[in-house]
């Protein structure tokens, strides 16, 4: 079966020639910023007033979205809308590191009604504005369901 008598204690094993090449999911879509810093704009009566009648944390500024090509009253855009509305401005602060955690609520947001195969892209618009893209494909449709229950 294995002849392990040509194997010397000297040898080293490669860890690339028995593991499969795992490809780390890229940001191709996003279009590259050097240095791009998300920073707040300076809250008026108006947002505070907004803020508190939403429930959201007072002193907190969250992350404007707009879409470059979607419909934000549609699905999934209006769920990603609401997913990335709720992200605050200080925790995405360094936009080019936060693309992932960006485009991951996304990606859950689509997901949840039903649209897994979509493809976001973000683009930093200046202080707190993004501008997401979206390639949507086509819903998952349940066609009919079985339950069954026992005990």
């Amino acid at each position: 079966a294995n002849d392990a008598s040509n194997i010397k204690s000297t040898d080293t094993i490669n860890p690339n020639d028995y593991l499969p090449a795992y490809q780390q999911q890229t940001t191709a879509l996003t279009t590259p910023q050097a240095n791009s810093t998300v920073t707040a704009e300076s809250q008026g009566i108006v947002a505070r007033l907004k803020n508190k009648i939403i429930g959201r944390g007072e002193g907190l500024n969250y992350i404007d979205i707009s879409f470059a090509n979607a419909d934000a009253k549609l699905e999934p855009a209006r769920n990603i809308k609401a997913a990335l509305e709720k992200v605050t401005v200080e925790s995405v602060s360094d936009f080019n590191a936060s693309v992932n955690k960006l485009r991951q609520i996304a990606k859950d947001a689509a997901e949840a009604v039903g649209f897994y195969d979509t493809k976001i892209a973000f683009k930093h618009l200046g202080k707190d504005n993004i501008q997401v893209s979206l390639e949507v494909g086509k819903p998952v449709i349940v066609q009919n369901r079985i339950i069954d229950i026992r005990g």
